[in-house]
C-alpha cells in the first residue's frame, strides 16, 4: 500500500510535468518527465525484486532450520534466527510446529536511524513474509516474519542520481541554447564582414588583374592559391599548391580540378553544391579532401572568391588549406577530454566501491580464519569471497579508467612482460603467437598492473577477431624521437610496442570510435562486449605519458601501435605478498569511515596486534602525542589519505613528522587524484597499502613496515 502512494504521487507529478510541457520549453520539461517516469518504474520494479529475494532468503534460513526444529535444537535455532533477523531485516520472528506449538519467537528492534525514520514516516511498510520448514518430504513447522523491506536507501540514493544526471542534462542544453546563439551571432557577423569585403573589392575592380608584386606575393603565400574559370579549369597556382598537391604548375594548369578530386562523382556534386552560391554571393568556405599525386587523401579547407573585372564575373579564386594534420590534432584532444570528463565520474565511483569492498573483503577474510574447520561456513564465505574480488577488478579497471587512476610507475623491463601476458590470454587459444622482443629494448618507467591490463584487452580483441584461428605477432623496439611530429608526444626516447593480427579488421565507419567509452560492436556476454576495454587501454596509456595509434580496414587485420617514453637504467625486481604474516606492536589505524576502522581493527588483533582508531587527522595527532607523553609510543600508524571536511593523510604525516620523526606511517587509499601514491615516500610514509585489501597483504605491508629499520 505504501509503495502505492509513493507510485501515485510521483505519476501525479509526472502528470502536472507533462501538462506544463506542452506549454513550456520541451528541452527541460520533457527529460524531466522521461526520469520521473522511470523513477516510478524503477520504484516499483526494486520492491517487487526485494520482495521475491527476502522470500527467497526466508526459504533458506527454513531449510537451515530444519535439522534444530526436528531435534528440539532451540539454542542452534534461536542463535541462527537472531542473527537471520539482523541480517535480513526482520522485525518480529515466530517459528512453530505443524500442531500449533510456538518453538521460538523473537522480535528485533536493532535497525538503523533511516529505517527507523522512514518506518516513522510510513515510507518503510512491514510485510509479512512465511516459509514451510520440511524434514524430508514432510512438513515440520513454519517460520513467520514480519520483514522491514531495506529499499529506502536505495530509492534516496537513486532519487539522487536522476536529480544530478538531469542537472547535468539541464546545464548541457543551457549549453547548447548559448552555443546557438553565438554561432548566430558569429555567421551573422561572417556575412556582414563578406559583403564589406565585396565591397572593396568592387571598389578595386579597376585595378590590374595581375602584376608582378601580387605574382610574388602569391608564390610566398604560406596557404595555396588557386585560380580556375566557370569551367573549372585551372588558370594559375602558386607553389604552395604544388607542394601541397605534389603535381608541378605544368601538371596542373590548363586541365580542370576534376583530377584532383577522389572520384568524378564527388567533383559534379562539388560544383552542383558550391558554384551556384558563388554565382549568387561570390564566396564560399568548405571543407573538401582531395587526392595527392602519391595517392594520400589530403583534407583541404577551400576558401573561394569570384573574381570580377568590369562588372562581369571571370572565374574563381581558391585558397588551399592543408588542414588534415590540424583535424587529427583536434580529434585527439576531444577524444582526450571525452574520456577524462567520465574518468572522473568512474573515479570517485570507484573511491566510494573501494571503501565499501575494503569492509567486505575484510570482514570475509578475518571470517575464512575463523571458520577454518567449518567447511560448510568457508564454502560459502569463499564464494562470496570470489564475487567481491570480481567486483575489486572491476573497480581496478574503473580507476586505470579514470582521471583519477594515477599510476603507481617503477622502472620495468617490456619485453618478459609482454611475452607473459600475451601467453596467459593466448592459453588453450588456437591463435598463434610469434615474439620480437629484442634484448637490449629500453626499460620503461611504467605501472606493470595497468600495462599488463593494456596488452591483455589488445591480446583478447586480437583473439576474439580471429575466431577460427589466425596469427599474432607482438614486436618493440627502441625509437628516438627528434621532432615534436606525433600528436601528444614530445621529441625524446620511446619504446614502440606493434601488436598486429590477421583477424577480421575494423570498419573505417568504426575506427573512430575505438576508444570511446563503451561503444562495442561484439555480441554481449560475460567476456566480452562491455564497450571499456580499449578506453582503459588508451587512459593508461596517457597517464604514462604516451601514444596510442591504430591501423585496420575492413578483412585485413588491425595493427595497434603504442609509444612509451623510454627509461636508461635498470628494471627492478619485484616481491609478491602471498602469506599470512603475524606479529605484535601498537597500530593506530585512521579512517573517516566507522566500519573500515572497525574491520581493520579487527583484522590486525587476528593477527596479534594491539589497535587504536581515529576518525581525522587532528584526533590521531592528540593519540599519537598521548602515546609518547605515556612512553607507550605507536609502532605504526595506517593513514587514509583523503578525509573528507578534515585532516587527511598528507596533513597529518607531516604534522606527526614534526613530532616523531622516526614515525612508521603508512598511507591507505582506494582513489587519488595527485603524485601522492607515485611517490609516497617523499612525503613522509613508510610504506603504501591499496584499497581495499585482505587480511594477507595488510599483514604483510605490516611485517614489512615494522623490521625496516
Amino acid at each position: 500500500m505504501l509503495d502505492f502512494r509513493i507510485n501515485k504521487k510521483y505519476l501525479n507529478l509526472t502528470y502536472i510535468v507533462i501538462f506544463m510541457a506542452s506549454f513550456r520549453q520541451k528541452r527541460i520539461f520533457l527529460p524531466l518527465t522521461i526520469f520521473l517516469i522511470a523513477y516510478c518504474i524503477f520504484v516499483f520494479g526494486f520492491k517487487q525484486h526485494s520482495q521475491y529475494k527476502a522470500q527467497q532468503q526466508l526459504d533458506e534460513h527454513a531449510k537451515i532450520l530444519t535439522d534444530d526444529l526436528w531435534n528440539l535444537n532451540s539454542a542452534g535455532a534461536a542463535e541462527y534466527l537472531y542473527l537471520a533477523a539482523e541480517s535480513a531485516h526482520y522485525q518480529h520472528v515466530t517459528v512453530a510446529s505443524n500442531n500449533g506449538e510456538l518453538f521460538y519467537e523473537l522480535s528485533n528492534n536493532n535497525f538503523s536511524l533511516l529505517t527507523f525514520i522512514g518506518k516513522r514516516l510510513l515510507l518503510i511498510k512491514p510485510t509479512p513474509l512465511q516459509a514451510s520448514i520440511n524434514y524430508g518430504d514432510n512438513e515440520i513447522g513454519r517460520i513467520k516474519v514480519v520483514w522491514l523491506p531495506p529499499t529506502l536507501p536505495v530509492y534516496i540514493i537513486t532519487a539522487i542520481v536522476l536529480s544530478l544526471i538531469y542537472l547535468v542534462f539541464f546545464l548541457y542544453q543551457q549549453v547548447l541554447h548559448e552555443k546557438e546563439q553565438l554561432e548566430q551571432r558569429v555567421i551573422e557577423r561572417t556575412s556582414q564582414l563578406n559583403v564589406e569585403k565585396l565591397k572593396a573589392e568592387q571598389v578595386n575592380s579597376n585595378l590590374e588583374k595581375a602584376t608582378a608584386e601580387v605574382a610574388a606575393l602569391l608564390d610566398n603565400s604560406p596557404v595555396g592559391i588557386l585560380c580556375v574559370d566557370f569551367n573549372r579549369t585551372i588558370q594559375r597556382v602558386n607553389y604552395e599548391v604544388t607542394r601541397i598537391t605534389g603535381y608541378s604548375q605544368e601538371e596542373l594548369i590548363g586541365k580542370t580540378t576534376q583530377f584532383l578530386y577522389e572520384s568524378e562523382t564527388i567533383f559534379k556534386q562539388h560544383g552542383e553544391a558550391n558554384y551556384p552560391v558563388l554565382m549568387k554571393n561570390g564566396f564560399c568556405q568548405i571543407n573538401s579532401a582531395i587526392r595527392h599525386k602519391n595517392g594520400n587523401r589530403i583534407m583541404i579547407y577551400w576558401r573561394g572568391q569570384v573574381i570580377t573585372s568590369d562588372d562581369q564575373q571571370q572565374g574563381v579564386v581558391w585558397s588551399l588549406e592543408d588542414v588534415s594534420h590540424r583535424m587529427e590534432m583536434e580529434e585527439e584532444l576531444q577524444k582526450v577530454r571525452s574520456l577524462e570528463s567520465i574518468g572522473v565520474l568512474a573515479g570517485g565511483i570507484a573511491h566510494d566501491f573501494n571503501n565499501i569492498l575494503v569492509a567486505i573483503l575484510g570482514n570475509i577474510s578475518l571470517a575464512e580464519k575463523l571458520a577454518e574447520t567449518d567447511e560448510k561456513l568457508v564454502t560459502l564465505l569463499t564464494a562470496a569471497k570470489k564475487a567481491s574480488l570480481r567486483a575489486k577488478d572491476l573497480t581496478a579497471k574503473l580507476l586505470t579508467f579514470a582521471s583519477g587512476g594515477t599510476p603507481v610507475k617503477a622502472i620495468e623491463a617490456l619485453p618478459e612482460l609482454l611475452k607473459e601476458s600475451a601467453s596467459f590470454v593466448l592459453s588453450g587459444s588456437n591463435v598463434k603467437c610469434t615474439y620480437d622482443l629484442p634484448d637490449d629494448t629500453w626499460p620503461v618507467n611504467m605501472d606493470k598492473a595497468q600495462i599488463n591490463q593494456v596488452i591483455q584487452n589488445l591480446v583478447v580483441n586480437a583473439d576474439q577477431s580471429m575466431p577460427a584461428g589466425g596469427n599474432l605477432h607482438i614486436a618493440c623496439e627502441n625509437i628516438d624521437l627528434n621532432t615534436d611530429f606525433y600528436p601528444g608526444l614530445t621529441a625524446g626516447n620511446y619504446v614502440r610496442i606493434t601488436v598486429e593480427d590477421s583477424g577480421v579488421g575494423i570498419p573505417s565507419e568504426n575506427i573512430n570510435k575505438i576508444f570511446d567509452p563503451f561503444y562495442s560492436t561484439k555480441k554481449k556476454d560475460a567476456n566480452k562486449g562491455s564497450g571499456l576495454g580499449l578506453s582503459i587501454v588508451h587512459s593508461v596509456i596517457l597517464k604514462h605519458g604516451g601514444n596510442i595509434q591504430v591501423k585496420s580496414a575492413n578483412g585485413t587485420g588491425t595493427i595497434f601501435i603504442i609509444y612509451l617514453p623510454a627509461i636508461l637504467g635498470e628494471p627492478r625486481a619485484t616481491i609478491e605478498m602471498t602469506a599470512v604474516t603475524k606479529g605484535e606492536g601498537h597500530i593506530l589505524i585512521m579512517d573517516d569511515e566507522e566500519i573500515i576502522r572497525n574491520v581493520v581493527s579487527e583484522m590486525l588483533q587476528h593477527l596479534g596486534y594491539k589497535t587504536t582508531v581515529a576518525a581525522n587527522g587532528e584526533e590521531t595527532i592528540e593519540l599519537y602525542q598521548k602515546s609518547i607523553r605515556d612512553n607507550q609510543k605507536y609502532d605504526a600508524v595506517i593513514m587514509d589519505l583523503t578525509i573528507p571536511g578534515a585532516m587527511g593523510g598528507e596533513v597529518t604525516v607531516a604534522e606527526l613528522l614534526k613530532i616523531d620523526p622516526d614515525i612508521k606511517a603508512i598511507v591507505s587509499s582506494g582513489y587519488s587524484q595527485d603524485s601522492i601514491l607515485d611517490d609516497y615516500k617523499e612525503y613522509g610514509f613508510c610504506n603504501l597499502i591499496s584499497k581495499p585489501y585482505q587480511i594477507h597483504e595488510v599483514s604483510q605491508v605490516l611485517h614489512e613496515t615494522l623490521k625496516a629499520t
